[in-house]
């Protein structure tokens, strides 16, 4: 199974700008149903159910989902939020089955806000952010290039 939720496109001329480029930055731990209170006890997340996050740096943040002894197998998506109730997805960044720990490197794209939604069974779920893509020009293509 191949799910594609994005592509890269090449520009046809010289870049301008330094929108999309990758800045890393120091691995953290953004969220853990085991220890953040989001839902009620044991703490994970329910199936049809999703936690929201903002981006932590700009418009995509690059992270790994986790998910840690889900009940059923099933999987978690990635998607941008844009508000009202998480809705059925169909495409997985992260398929499980159950009891188990599995991990997943996923672009979360934001409006700014973005959704991991867990489809089956109840599951935690770990988010770690290790970097992100630039919303906009940060600086000449041509000269040096730091995080303003």
């Amino acid at each position: 199974i191949i799910d594609l939720v994005g592509v890269y496109v090449q520009e046809l001329q010289t870049p301008t700008h330094q929108a999309g480029r990758y800045m890393a930055t120091a691995p953290f731990r953004r969220f853990d149903s085991r220890v953040d209170d989001v839902f009620p006890a044991p703490g994970s997340v329910p199936e049809f159910n999703g936690v929201i996050f903002n981006s932590s740096f700009g418009w995509t943040d690059i992270i790994n989902v986790t998910a840690v002894s889900p009940t059923s197998d099933g999987y978690l998506a990635v998607v941008p939020y844009v508000g009202g109730e998480p809705k059925p997805i169909d495409t997985s960044t992260l398929n499980f089955t159950a009891g188990d720990v599995v991990a997943n490197g996923a672009y979360a794209l934001g409006t700014p806000d973005f959704l991991v939604f867990n489809r089956r069974g109840s599951t935690h779920v770990l988010v770690d952010v290790f970097g992100f893509l630039t919303p906009t020009m940060l600086g000449p293509v041509e000269g040096p290039w730091t995080q303003p």
